[in-house]
């Protein structure tokens, strides 16, 4: 591979990179919106005790739906062989 090509992935591989970052920002926003609403539904008929607990499950499946997203972000660099953590940029 040329190093205009590689450079040519590379760019890609960042660019995809940041995309698939704002999209998974905006689902987890998107969903612990809701995780509050559902939680405050949930305290209205069970007090302090139903929204805590909500939360707590809210909480655990935004983290897991984080963590799945951003292995599904990186997947396709991993394939390539580039590292995805090397390619982020203050």
């Amino acid at each position: 591979m040329s190093d205009t090509e590689l450079r040519d992935v590379l760019q890609s591989g960042a660019r995809n990179l940041r995309a698939q970052s704002e999209r998974r920002f905006y689902v987890l926003l998107g969903g612990a919106v809701i995780t509050l609403l559902v939680a405050v539904f949930v305290a209205t008929d069970n007090g302090l005790a139903g929204f805590g607990v909500a939360i707590a499950v809210g909480g655990l499946a935004l983290y897991g739906l984080y963590e799945f997203l951003g292995r599904r972000m990186r997947e396709p660099l991993e394939v390539l062989g580039i590292d995805a953590e090397r390619l982020r940029v203050e």
